[in-house]
């Protein structure tokens, strides 16, 4: 028993150590917005490493369809800077801008990738192995158009499969927190933050052995367009 927990022990303190010497930063603030009111904002990165950092800033376009986001290649914006070397214990601030004009009346968005540029790989002594994993942040990012935008949400119970599809019909995103599926009463299923851009949609898997047959769902869900509490259109 004592050289098993001396072995125990040993793998315990080498795993600590290699999470000790992992990298790692912070960034704020974790949500972006630009709008006529505000052409640029920035974003600061700490390094709460032991060593120093290499970040890189990147941009994404972010779209949705009903199986759930996508990112594509975009130079909407202008990064500044876009790559850094960050000492320990210091900060960068990234200033962020659209490099083109607002749209008149729909939001767009985007996703700021923050990461880590790893280090040229270390070869691995007896002294100490570890394998290093590069930190990436992903912020999700909105432009307001020039007119003022507003989701429009709508619920769909689609039981061929089944599942709820949520659409955003407005000209802005909605993002939901604490939403729930409920039939008579009854919680069918909670569903975890996330959000639909305009003129998206998102779908989610419903339990079949959970549902009744008598159809007549809601849904319950707070969101950056207030409380929600609507019936699910059935598409029987």
């Amino acid at each position: 028993m004592t050289r098993i927990h001396c072995l125990v022990g040993w793998v315990l303190w080498v795993l600590a150590g290699i999470a000790s010497a992992q990298s790692s930063f912070t960034v704020t603030p974790l949500r972006l917005e630009l709008s006529p009111q505000a052409s640029a904002t920035i974003v600061e990165v700490i390094n709460t490493s032991p060593g120093p950092l290499t970040i890189q800033v990147q941009q994404r376009a972010w779209v949705q369809n009903e199986r759930g986001d996508a990112h594509g290649d975009t130079r909407d914006l202008i990064l500044s800077p876009a790559i850094f070397t960050l000492p320990k214990g210091e900060r960068q601030v990234v200033r962020i801008a659209l490099r083109g004009t607002l749209d008149t009346r729909l939001e767009r968005a985007y996703r700021i990738l923050v990461s880590e540029v790893p280090a040229p790989q270390i070869r691995a002594t007896p002294e100490g192995t570890g394998f290093r994993i590069a930190l990436q942040m992903d912020l999700p990012m909105f432009v307001a158009p020039l007119q003022p935008s507003a989701p429009e949400p709508s619920y769909t119970l689609d039981l061929t499969h089944p599942r709820l599809i949520v659409r955003n019909g407005g000209t802005g995103h909605i993002r939901f927190t604490d939403f729930t599926v409920s039939q008579a009463g009854r919680k069918i299923v909670e569903l975890p933050v996330f959000s639909v851009l305009p003129g998206s949609a998102r779908a989610f898997e419903l339990p079949r052995e959970r549902l009744g047959a008598s159809g007549g769902l809601r849904v319950q869900a707070e969101s950056n367009a207030g409380p929600i509490d609507a019936a699910v259109a059935d598409l029987r």
